[in-house]
């Protein structure tokens, strides 16, 4: 393999241009291509990649040696079993697919291909978030019992979202909460209940509220809904408002993943980790935690080591994203089993 790897990124949306950008910072990285959206010439033009004639097109692209894939939900799939199948590794965008059995095909992909496949739960890089896991794994708050998270974000209208092949704003945004509790809690869902809203009329929902238990008798609830009332956001462009309560048996931690990580116990406040505003989507602030995510998806195909958040790790907050829906459906509690706890 070349000395820098090759990539190209599928669509051409704010969340291609900040991989684009993080590309384009890498050290051990080139941008090659770009296809997919209306944006694509523009974004290619931007960062001096070629702009393909299609997705087929990059897809089969011999010079190209991984692929990000930033499209719409339900085009993760099928399009990362190609990319994989043409021997390119993939970083896909969160959530991994719109279904367990699409997951399942996208990691028997990659194995069958010997290829790399990374979920981009970005949120975990993060400066608060981070801060808020370090000092969990420290025992700082003991052994946690309880978090209380909210993720709120004015109307989202991309038309692709409001289709019902995405599922929803839980799927597409409230994984991010999901992804953390169970990095948090180093734990397993095992129970949901739920309630879904389509308060804004569309076919898909736009506010979900779910109470969850994990594996070792510990328990969340998330609020997720892109139903903020306009003018009622005051973070920086492409940020939302996302905050969580950890409990612990001795202590706290308050997350604010786009402010502060603040740790309270034995009667003492500390500030644990912190991320500075930015004005732009590219600023260094926003772009400091895809850097690194981008960074590791690197480092892995380039060292041939094992990618921190793996199609197993993505698969399952589908899986949590789903029992969701499903509970609201069914007006009941759904449970969740496992065969084993990642690694």
């Amino acid at each position: 393999m070349a000395e820098k790897l090759s990539f190209g990124i599928l669509g051409s949306g704010f969340i291609a241009l900040t991989h684009a950008e993080a590309i384009h910072r890498a050290a051990g990285a080139e941008l090659t291509a770009i296809a997919g959206g209306r944006k694509a010439g523009e974004l290619a033009g931007q960062y001096g990649a070629r702009l393909e004639p299609s997705v087929q097109a990059l897809i089969d692209a011999k010079d190209i040696d991984a692929v990000v894939i930033c499209t719409p939900h339900a085009l993760h799939a099928p399009q990362a079993i190609q990319c994989l199948g043409q021997g390119k590794h993939v970083l896909v965008e969160k959530p991994m697919a719109c279904s367990e059995p699409e997951c399942r095909s996208m990691i028997r992909a990659a194995e069958g291909a010997n290829r790399k496949l990374m979920v981009a739960h970005f949120q975990r890089y993060r400066a608060p978030n981070a801060a808020a896991k370090r000092a969990i794994a420290a025992g700082r708050i003991g052994r946690v019992r309880l978090a209380q998270q909210s993720l709120l974000e004015p109307p989202n209208d991309k038309p692709w979202q409001l289709q019902p092949d995405s599922r929803g704003f839980f799927l597409g945004y409230g994984v991010h909460g999901i992804d953390l509790l169970r990095w948090w809690f180093d734990d397993e869902v095992s129970m949901v209940f739920a309630a879904c809203h389509r308060f804004r009329g569309n076919p898909t929902e736009d506010a979900t509220q779910i109470i969850c238990s994990f594996e070792n008798g510990s328990s969340a609830s998330l609020l997720a809904t892109d139903c903020l009332p306009p003018g009622q956001q005051d973070k920086p462009p492409g940020a939302v408002g996302f905050s969580t309560l950890i409990i612990g048996d001795r202590g706290t931690i308050t997350v604010d993943s786009y402010g502060q990580a603040v740790l309270e116990a034995g009667g003492t406040r500390e500030i644990i980790g912190e991320l500075p505003s930015w004005s732009s989507l590219t600023s260094t602030e926003r772009i400091e935690a895809y850097l690194e995510q981008d960074a590791d998806f690197i480092r892995a195909v380039q060292e041939d080591a094992a990618v921190p958040i793996s199609g197993e790790e993505g698969m399952r907050n589908v899986r949590v994203a789903l029992a969701a829906y499903e509970s609201a459906e069914k007006k009941a509690p759904v449970s969740l089993q496992y065969v084993r706890k990642p690694n």
